[in-house]
């Protein structure tokens, strides 16, 4: 007696098993639903460039969002003042010279009526293009320390920051970088 009803209760545990046993749940996320949504993710909470204004050093006006339209830009945030700065100066002229065809080179000092960055870019023969804005576009930036290097990829996203100076193989990199999904 004993032996049948563990029987019959292990033939209704049995098939109890079998009727709701879990199985493959639908709503679990494949691989490419997670590749998905970390893509979405992505996008969505990329920073863009804020638009600010520049000034050539003829003082012609040109707004960056005009620039990172048509192809990425490399902005390097520096003060005539600053050690580091002036170590920065003679690697973005090698790559400017290697990469100012596929991507803007932007070198900004802040303060437009800064007579020490004019009295510094008389005194160095660079071909880099030099630019200035105004004060309060640091914090359109979030410009705590100079150096600053900022790679902005074409239609405005900000693909890598980076304070202090970089050498030559990093920021080759990073630009390198930057230029990637650009059309």
């Amino acid at each position: 007696m004993k032996n049948r009803i563990l029987a019959g209760l292990t033939v209704i545990c049995l098939v109890l098993i079998a009727c709701f046993w879990p199985g493959k749940d639908e709503n679990i996320a494949k691989d490419a639903d997670k590749k998905e949504a970390q893509a979405i993710t992505q996008a969505e909470t990329e920073s863009l460039a804020r638009n600010i204004i520049l000034y050539d050093q003829a003082g012609k006006a040109h707004k960056i969002k005009d620039l990172y339209n048509k192809k990425p830009v490399y902005l390097l945030v520096w003060m005539p003042w600053s050690e580091l700065s002036e170590q920065q100066l003679p690697v973005l002229e090698t790559l400017y010279h290697q990469y100012g065809q596929r991507v803007y080179f932007v070198i900004l000092s802040l303060g437009r009526d800064d007579t020490d960055v004019q009295s510094f870019l008389a005194s160095h023969d660079y071909d880099l293009p030099f630019y200035t804005t105004d004060i309060e576009n640091a914090a359109a930036y979030t410009i705590s320390e100079v150096p600053e290097s900022i790679m902005i990829g074409q239609y405005g996203q900000i693909r890598e920051r980076r304070q202090g100076c970089i050498n030559q193989k990093e920021l080759s990199y990073m630009i390198e970088k930057g230029q990637q999904g650009q059309n």
